[in-house]
């Protein structure tokens, strides 16, 4: 149960200090391997590394500490969001604009085969 416990307060805490810094908990994962590696993460690491933190509660060591060095930035008063690489207003991360090219066509004929079920229905007597 204490593992447990460890790992319910390092999720809190990892949602607490993206919520200081104004940016969502996968913004806070790039931000914070950014700040540890010096450098772009790649997709992959990064989704690998969120999805274990969601699913098993498992916080890679780079996103825990710079969760604790904002935590004790905002609890001494000095939290200066550029210092943890948050530029711009709150919230303003890099995102992709679209979803890549074979997820948008799966979402097209997603759309055309539900359209011909609904048509279907419509005209079922």
């Amino acid at each position: 149960m204490r593992a447990k416990q460890k790992r319910e307060q390092e999720q809190y805490d990892l949602a607490a200090a993206a919520d200081a810094l104004g940016v969502s908990e996968v913004d806070f994962f790039r931000l914070a391997y950014r700040w540890w590696h010096a450098r772009e993460p790649d997709e992959q690491t990064l989704d690998r590394a969120y999805m274990d933190h969601i699913k098993f509660g498992v916080t890679p060591d780079w996103a825990r500490h710079m969760a604790r060095e904002v935590a004790a930035a905002a609890a001494a008063g000095r939290l200066d969001r550029t210092t943890f690489g948050a530029t711009g207003p709150p919230g303003n991360v890099y995102r992709p604009r679209h979803p890549p090219r074979p997820a948008r066509l799966l979402l097209w004929i997603v759309y055309a085969l539900l359209f011909v079920f609904f048509l279907m229905m419509a005209t079922r007597r």
